[in-house]
Order: C-alpha cells, then sequence, then structure tokens
C-alpha cells in the first residue's frame, strides 16, 4: 500500500527551522509523503532578523495546481500553513473543491496570522476574512488562542479563560465548518493546554502540558505535522495525536534549550526525528 500523499501548502524558509523546513520532514518520519506546495520563499525565519528577502510564488502555486488536475495527481490530505494574499486563499479553496470526491479526505488548516494578540505585519483585514472563509473548508484546524480569537471576532485577551469560555470557543470554531478544532497554546485556569472538540463524536477537553521558559519558531509547524501524520498513518483519533504531537514538541524543545540553540534558529528536532513515531 502506497504511502499517503500529502500536500503541504506553506512557505520554504531557509534559515530558521519553521514551515516547511520542519513539516515536510516530520511527515515523512511518520510514513506520509510529503508533497511541497510553496506559497513564498524566505530567506529567513522574519523572527530576530532586522531584514529578510521573501519571494511571492503565487503564480507558481497556480500553475501546480493545474498540472496536478491535468496529470491526475491526487492528494490524500492537504495542509496549509503560511498563505501570503487572497489569491493564495482562494487557490487554497479551488484545489480542495477540485480533490475532494478523489482522494482527498482530510485537510488541516493552520490559520497563521499571528501570535500573542498581535498580528503578522502582512495580515490585514482582508486576509482575515479569507481565512474565515478558507477554514469552512476544512476538516480540522489548528489555531493558536490569538488566531482563534480572530476567526470569532473576539478580543484576545492574555488571562487565564475558564474550561466552559474555552469548550465555548472550540465549539464556536467547530460550527464555522470544521468537524475537529484543536487550539493551540491556551491558558485555562488549570495551567497551558491545548484544546479540543470532534463534532462527530462530541468528544471535547484539554491536554494539559509544561509551558517551558524559551519559545522556538516552527513549533506550531512541527505540532500541525506530528498532528496529521498521527491521524493518517497511525489512525489516532483526535486526543491521542494532540498527546503525540505535543508530546513530541515538548521533547524538541527541552533538547533544542539544552543544546542553548538561538531562538531565531528554531527548534532543533532533526535528531529526534526517528522517535516521532514512538512518541506514546
Amino acid at each position: 500500500m502506497r504511502a499517503k500523499r500529502v500536500g503541504v501548502m506553506a512557505a520554504v524558509v531557509g534559515y530558521g527551522r519553521s514551515a516547511m523546513a520542519v513539516s515536510v520532514p516530520a511527515l515523512a518520519a511518520l510514513g506520509c509523503q510529503p508533497c511541497a506546495m510553496p506559497t513564498a520563499v524566505l530567506s529567513s525565519h522574519p523572527g530576530g532578523f532586522q531584514f529578510f528577502q521573501m519571494q511571492d510564488m503565487t503564480e507558481q502555486l497556480e500553475r501546480q495546481i493545474d498540472h496536478y488536475k491535468r496529470e491526475q495527481i491526487d492528494m490524500d490530505a492537504l495542509m496549509t500553513g503560511y498563505l501570503y494574499n487572497i489569491h493564495q486563499q482562494e487557490l487554497a479553496m479551488r484545489f480542495i473543491s477540485e480533490q475532494r470526491g478523489r482522494c482527498l479526505s482530510r485537510v488541516l488548516i493552520d490559520p497563521v496570522m499571528g501570535d500573542n494578540g498581535t498580528p503578522y505585519k502582512i495580515i490585514t483585514p482582508e486576509l482575515m476574512d479569507g481565512m474565515r472563509e478558507l477554514v469552512r473548508h476544512a476538516d480540522i484546524i489548528t489555531p493558536n488562542m490569538s488566531e482563534a480569537c480572530w476567526l470569532l471576532g473576539r478580543e484576545f485577551t492574555r488571562e487565564a479563560i475558564s474550561r466552559d469560555e474555552a469548550m465555548d470557543m472550540v465549539r464556536a470554531l467547530s460550527a464555522l465548518g470544521p468537524k475537529q478544532v484543536v487550539i493551540t497554546s491556551a491558558r485555562v485556569e488549570e495551567g497551558w493546554a491545548n484544546l479540543y472538540y470532534d463534532a462527530d463524536s462530541h468528544e471535547q477537553g484539554t491536554v494539559a502540558y509544561e509551558a517551558l521558559e524559551r519559545q522556538y519558531p516552527g513549533t506550531g509547524d512541527l505540532f500541525a505535522a506530528v498532528l496529521m501524520g498521527s491521524i493518517l498513518e497511525r489512525g489516532a483519533g483526535i486526543e491521542e495525536a494532540i498527546r503525540r504531537a505535543g508530546g513530541f514538541v515538548y521533547r524538541a524543545v527541552k533538547h533544542t534549550m539544552a543544546l542553548n540553540t538561538p531562538t531565531r534558529e528554531g527548534v532543533q528536532f532533526e535528531m529526534l526525528l526517528e522517535c516521532v513515531s514512538k512518541i506514546p
């Protein structure tokens, strides 16, 4: 049986482990066949640098989608990350529409817009509106707490929220379209947790984790990739997949901290890939 093909519609980052530099090897280590669909090429991750270079890949992305349609190249799943403009969001929706009914069974949208209550510089109100439309076509979404608030039109707060409010948020996000919702890096009254909801089973809950003192680029990309790979190739349910993804990210960050890696270099996960499928 062939490996599950996963279209990865995201940026290529040259320096600073993030985006495809993280998600593609993680998916491959879990037995998937990642198929790169670049939205932009960046010289480095923007964090920690005064300047960086970026090449918009919208025209190439459209040609790639045309090629896959013409040659009947089917994907079993799609992951989206950094989408640079409205046209790329529309291309993602077009690709999903064309692939549904063939092999495409799982669409994971990581609605990359910002963090800690601050949108990234390129994110406009129009792009936020476009992301709200895009998530309607998803099976799974993995926003952080800031992105979850923006999708719902709510004000972001740094204060801890109650469990009831947290569950209201994941259900409200599911009502936008996706059957499964995972909110990452949420601060609830009990501590830090990943929140989840499955509309089919009505399963909901929190998966607590220990917050570490340092943050690195690429951890969200790594989490989404291990989540997707665990579901596709390991048959994991949503809670198990969250635990596996969170456990691997935690191990990778601890490893990176132990090596005293500069933050802007991103999370050092490469030496741990051989054990990604063994994370309990």
